[in-house]
């Protein structure tokens, strides 16, 4: 039996990043939301999309690695992306304070 994380528990880590992705556009999208091709205000928010730019290092660089969120109009698929990562969608929330771990104090720090 292969080890890692079982279909159920996907599924259960995409629908909380879909949440919070969705919260903190709520939050961060300022002004209009009109989509620039058709001019539409539907958008559908898509599943995180992980990257890395491993294909493309030379001289034993060190790779990045990033996660970004679709965001396509559903009228007419215009998409654009917003870093994930940078926004702290990637970790989990703390279970016992409801913070990401991005947004707990290091350690020796106090909060």
């Amino acid at each position: 039996m292969a080890g890692g994380p079982s279909p159920e528990e996907i599924a259960r880590t995409q629908a909380n990043q879909l949440a919070r992705a969705v919260e903190w556009l709520n939050k961060h999208w300022k002004g209009e939301r009109e989509c620039p091709i058709c001019h539409s205000t539907e958008w559908s928010v898509g599943t995180f999309i992980h990257l890395t730019d491993a294909p493309f290092l030379t001289f034993g660089l060190v790779s990045t690695y990033r996660v970004f969120c679709p965001v396509t109009c559903t009228t007419c698929f215009y998409t654009w992306q917003f870093d994930a990562g940078a926004a702290g969608l990637t970790a989990e929330p703390d279970k016992a304070s409801g913070a990401s771990e991005d947004e707990q104090p290091a350690a020796g720090e106090t909060g």
